[in-house]
């Protein structure tokens, strides 16, 4: 049974230790529905980000975008506006 908690903040782990496709396999499989879900899209849009693929990154960020209100909006905001 998958935990959404242990998922995102395993996954914090390691994009915090440069561990990003560790940190991109846990965060892919928390489902929309979970509270962590916004939260592991904005960490995995930095993932595609630092790994080159910006367009992966804008995705995620505008989706965070529309779904978020508060500091995750705004810093996809920023994130948006750098990548394009």
């Amino acid at each position: 049974h998958r935990n959404d908690t242990l998922l995102y903040f395993s996954g914090l782990c390691d994009f915090r230790t440069m561990r990003m496709e560790l940190a991109r396999h846990k965060w892919i499989q928390i489902d929309d529905a979970s509270e962590f879900s916004t939260k592991a899209a904005y960490r995995l849009a930095l993932t595609y980000w630092v790994q080159g693929d910006g367009e992966k990154a804008k995705e995620l960020f505008r989706k965070v975008t529309a779904s978020e209100s508060g500091e995750l909006r705004t810093e996809s905001k920023k994130a948006l506006d750098a990548l394009e």
